[in-house]
C-alpha cells in the first residue's frame, strides 16, 4: 500500500493542484466546467501523476476526457521539501503510448498554496505564487507544459511543512 510519505503527497496534491478552463490564458474558456482527479505514484521515486477528467455537456448527456500531469517532489539535504516541478504529459501519437494526453483539454492548471480551515480565500498573488501550466491543444503557441513548483514556500506554515516518512 501507499507509504506515509505517499499519503502526505496525495493530500498536498489534492489541496494545491487546480484545473479549470477559466484559467486558460490568454482567452479563458467558458465557466461551469467540471473536473475530477485521480492522484497516484508514478514510476520514478518522488514523482506522482494526476489524471484529470474533464466533463462537458454533450448532446444527450455528458462527455468526459482525461489528461495527465506529472508532479515532481524533491528533498533537500536535511530531509525537507525542495523545489520540484510539474509538467503536462505529451499528446498521444498514433498509436497512443500511455501515459499521454488524448485530447485538447483547453485548461489552465495552477499549483497554489493549500486551502485549509481559516485559509479558504486567497489573493491573486497567493493563487499565482506556485506553478502554472497552460494546456491548450497540441502544438499550440500558448502551451506552457512545464514549470517549477516552490514547495517550501507553498507549504510554509501548514501541517505539511515537513515531509513525513521520507522515502
Amino acid at each position: 500500500g501507499p507509504s506515509a510519505f505517499d499519503l502526505q503527497v496525495f493530500e498536498i496534491l489534492s489541496r494545491t493542484v487546480r484545473a479549470s478552463a477559466t484559467l486558460l490564458e490568454p482567452l479563458p474558456g467558458p465557466g461551469g466546467d467540471r473536473f475530477k482527479a485521480i492522484v497516484f505514484r508514478d514510476v520514478e521515486p518522488l514523482e506522482y501523476r494526476v489524471k484529470v477528467f474533464s466533463y462537458y455537456t454533450a448532446e444527450g448527456g455528458y462527455s468526459e476526457f482525461p489528461f495527465q500531469i506529472r508532479v515532481r517532489f524533491d528533498l533537500d539535504s536535511g530531509g525537507g521539501w525542495a523545489a520540484g516541478g510539474i509538467e503536462g504529459l505529451p499528446w498521444c501519437g498514433d498509436p497512443a503510448v500511455p501515459p499521454c494526453t488524448l485530447a485538447s483539454p483547453g485548461v489552465g492548471v495552477v499549483v497554489a498554496p493549500p486551502i485549509f480551515a481559516g485559509h479558504e480565500i486567497q489573493t491573486v498573488a497567493q493563487f499565482r505564487s506556485g506553478a502554472f501550466l497552460n494546456i491548450d491543444y497540441e502544438n499550440s503557441p500558448r502551451n506552457i507544459l512545464t514549470d517549477d513548483v516552490p514547495w517550501p514556500e507553498l507549504l510554509r506554515g501548514t501541517a505539511w511543512e515537513r515531509p513525513v516518512g521520507v522515502p
